[in-house]
């Protein structure tokens, strides 16, 4: 475990009997401050060494979805990336990123989560990174996460359930821009920038998630078919 303090990184705490397993590793370590230090997972090359040295990750809510960020400082045989997701109590990959091999300069990488829009009020998402090697041995970034929240209801949509058209009516001041119709997975399925009329015909029989942004906010709301 490393921490930055300032604007260098340094080993804090003295260490204890770490637990856990590859899968699911456990660092142990005591004397920590409750200063707000910035952790991380690195080696220094010669002691235990990662194969990839993460000094930072980050995820933050947008009107598209959770934009998850990390960097990584090096890396050595690293495949690939998976981006994974703590859904249920159980860790799940929403999606992978190529690695960049051997590097020894700073990447930076982006993944969106779109599933988030399922996820109506107020909540909080936890992710990891998954770094997998060329010969398939693995580790695992810290845990970070994103707090939001996007507004629920408020809006109206004739007819519901959707048939071949629909309209979205806000009843307020506030002026539509974009509509957007998702599947339950987070795929977008169908855009429209004219809210008094969107062709929904084509759309299968199922429960999809609507948002609609305004010139003022970010509207969510769960429809069905």
């Amino acid at each position: 475990m490393i921490c930055r303090t300032a604007s260098s990184w340094a080993i804090p705490g003295v260490s204890g009997t770490n637990l856990g397993t590859n899968a699911a590793p456990v660092i142990i370590r005591t004397g920590l401050s409750t200063n707000s230090w910035e952790f991380g997972v690195g080696g220094d090359g010669f002691t235990n060494p990662l194969p990839v040295r993460f000094v930072h990750t980050k995820a933050e809510f947008t009107k598209r979805g959770v934009e998850v960020m990390w960097q990584t400082a090096s890396e050595e045989n690293n495949d690939y990336f998976v981006i994974e997701k703590l859904q249920n109590n159980n860790w799940e990959a929403l999606g992978i990123i190529e690695g960049a091999g051997n590097s020894n300069k700073l990447n930076t990488y982006n993944f969106t989560d779109l599933t988030t829009l399922q996820e109506l009020g107020d909540v909080s998402n936890y992710y990891r990174i998954k770094q997998v090697d060329f010969d398939h041995k693995f580790s695992y970034s810290q845990v970070f996460s994103a707090n939001g929240s996007y507004i629920v209801g408020e809006i109206q949509i004739f007819p519901s359930p959707m048939i071949d058209k629909i309209k979205v009516s806000l009843g307020s001041e506030e002026m539509v821009s974009d509509v957007s119709i998702y599947n339950l997975s987070g795929q977008l399925v169908l855009n429209s920038k004219n809210a008094a009329e969107i062709e929904v015909n084509e759309l299968s029989v199922g429960i999809y998630l609507i948002k609609v942004e305004t010139n003022k906010n970010t509207y969510l709301r769960k429809i069905s078919k």
